[in-house]
């Protein structure tokens, strides 16, 4: 962390964050991002999407703008990542179903060890307890890029499922203030899977509205506070997977996107 003479500081800028998606979608160290949804909203679809675009240094969603001639990515990603995924959904049994069709809509490109998907029983791992914990540093720390300068992404799918400390209370800021330091010390940004709140807001009127912004995560404020980007997921019912609804509910770090 750099000390800066604000004198100085007020004449020189410091150098920007470099991002990994977009203008501050994901900062590339120390960078976290939050995917908010309902139950079989989609969440780790999307969350696997991310993954591939991260490695194959594809536009997230595959998503363009026309201008002219010219297709212009929406949400670019700067630089090809190392991701490793942290499955409690899925099993090794589902993550093989669904990571056939995602080869197969990229022509089957090799991946190689430029994505590895941790799957099955995820008792061993935990980011509050010993011995989970130094298991958890462990993995994280091992599956490192052989490169120190590629970008290394972890995905936690979802986050619930590897501590045992209560969303609805501030002792989540230790998990937080945990994987801050090891973000900082392994070099690597951080996306997490999580549910949205269920509970009900009322207007005025007594009428439920629908949660905005970081309201609709579930649990504890510093949840939300504690990411620098929140990403919004919402499905029809009946609808297929293909067609969500996803927002920028927060960006610390740049504009927030158009909704999409």
């Amino acid at each position: 962390m750099p000390l800066y003479i604000l004198d100085e500081l007020r004449d020189n800028a410091p150098p920007s964050i470099p991002s990994l998606i977009g203008k501050g979608l994901l900062p590339a160290h120390g960078g976290r991002m939050w995917i908010v949804g309902s139950t079989g909203t989609g969440k780790s679809v999307v969350a696997f999407d991310i993954a591939f675009s991260l490695v194959l240094q594809e536009p997230l969603f595959r998503a363009y703008r026309t201008v002219g001639e010219k297709k212009i990515p929406i949400f670019p990603v700067h630089r090809p990542c190392k991701v490793l995924y942290l499955d409690a959904e899925l099993g090794p049994w589902g993550c093989h179903e669904r990571a056939q069709k995602f080869y197969q809509s990229r022509s089957f490109v090799n991946l190689e060890r430029n994505f590895m998907i941790l799957s099955g029983d995820f008792s061993v791992l935990s980011l509050n307890k010993e011995p989970g914990l130094s298991n958890m540093k462990t993995l994280i720390s091992h599956n490192r890029p052989e490169d120190s300068e590629q970008p290394y992404v972890v995905i936690i799918d979802p986050i619930r499922d590897y501590h045992s400390l209560s969303e609805n209370e501030d002792e989540m800021s230790r998990l937080w203030n945990t994987l801050r330091a090891w973000q900082y010390e392994m070099k690597f940004a951080l996306i997490m899977v999580h549910h949205e709140s269920d509970k009900p807001i009322l207007d005025a009127w007594g009428q439920s509205i629908q949660r905005k912004g970081t309201a609709r995560s579930r649990g504890h404020s510093v949840n939300p506070q504690s990411m620098d980007t929140m990403l919004g997921i919402r499905r029809e019912i009946n609808k297929p997977v293909t067609s969500l609804e996803l927002t920028w509910e927060k960006v610390r770090h740049g504009p927030v996107p158009a909704e999409g």
